[in-house]
């Protein structure tokens, strides 16, 4: 009796092993609502507007292109300004046979003497402008058409009284070589004749006075870019500077070393010159819009999912997915279009 109750004991402490252990490998129970794996997904929202790509060159900050100064007339120059010396309207640009040679703002040189009553003409007109600029009473001017202007008795009086107070024998007349006729105040980037030289040779080289960046596009990649764009520079330390086109060459040149294909002269001025105020001349980076897509729908790149049919798709952040086109990619951007893809719909992003 004894061993049938020792016998039972063993029985029921196996059994009661098993249903320990049985109970350790079952699978654990799954609740109604588990908690969700890791983070949630960022997202964004679709954008509707202009999407732009950007082209990187390379430019070079300095004053532009230079123009070369020659002398007219016969003499010698007695004095030369400075490399870096700005001039300005009536102040002198070199001296012939000590002789002040006066800047005058024009595009019509002086190419004939102006020694007589009722000449008409451009550079008539060109002289008017200045003696009226540096405030001298000119008198009327009749009508000549065509921008020109009329040598009168008044005129020619206003320019003795200029001749006088700028150091010269009070004639009234003046002939070419008398003064210098730039587009408006010069800087003297580099002289090239030197005090005693002829006048009638190259006496320097000149540019404007606002600092802008040159770039040298290949000719055939220039349609894309129209003076007014915005651009950003990038400066030699790091700084990023905005500006804008203000001329497109029409001129095609083979580089120097003739190496390469044609270029044209782009030239960007900065929106705030003091950005460059401690730089006279530096290599620079230009970032140059490209090819522009307006009124489209935009996300970011990192919302896009390749999918295993080939091409792409959205994720909504129900998991659904919304195959799209895509189109430019830009700035990490990209356009898309497709069905069921809408402005404001949400996506899932991974940036």
């Amino acid at each position: 009796m004894a061993r049938r109750a020792s016998l039972l004991a063993v029985v029921v402490l196996v059994l009661a092993g098993l249903a320990v252990a049985g109970w350790r490998f079952l699978p654990p129970r799954v609740t109604a609502k588990a908690e969700p794996e890791g983070p949630p997904a960022a997202t964004v929202t679709v954008e509707r507007g202009d999407l732009s790509d950007v082209r990187t060159v390379s430019g070079d900050l300095g004053y532009g292109s230079s123009a070369t100064i020659k002398g007219a007339g016969t003499g010698t120059v007695t004095w030369l300004p400075s490399p870096g010396a700005v001039v300005k309207r009536g102040q002198p640009l070199y001296r012939r046979d000590d002789r002040p040679v006066p800047l005058f703002y024009g595009t019509t040189p002086l190419f004939r003497p102006l020694d007589r009553a009722d000449l008409t003409g451009r550079d008539v007109r060109v002289i008017v402008d200045n003696l009226r600029a540096l405030g001298y009473r000119t008198g009327d001017q009749p009508y000549a058409g065509d921008g020109a202007g009329v040598l009168t008795a008044s005129l020619i009086d206003a320019v003795k009284r200029w001749q006088r107070t700028a150091g010269l024998t009070p004639t009234g007349k003046l002939a070419p070589g008398d003064v210098a006729i730039q587009r408006g105040k010069v800087r003297v980037a580099a002289l090239a004749a030197a005090v005693g030289a002829e006048v009638s040779a190259d006496l320097m080289s000149v540019t404007g006075t606002a600092k802008v960046v040159t770039v040298q596009l290949d000719a055939a990649n220039t349609g894309s870019v129209k003076r007014g764009d915005r651009v950003t520079v990038t400066l030699p330390d790091g700084a990023r500077a905005p500006a804008k086109v203000t001329r497109v060459g029409t001129v095609a040149q083979t580089p120097d070393d003739g190496d390469g294909p044609p270029r044209t002269a782009v030239t960007v001025t900065l929106d705030d010159a003091k950005k460059a105020e401690r730089l006279d001349a530096a290599p620079v980076q230009v970032d140059l819009a490209g090819q522009t897509r307006a009124d489209v729908l935009i996300v970011p790149v990192g919302a896009l999912l390749a999918v295993l049919e080939g091409g792409y798709a959205v994720q909504r952040p129900d998991g659904g997915l919304v195959p799209v086109e895509t189109g430019l990619f830009a700035d990490g951007r990209v356009e898309v279009s497709g069905d069921g893809l809408d402005e404001g719909m949400t996506v899932v992003t991974t940036s």
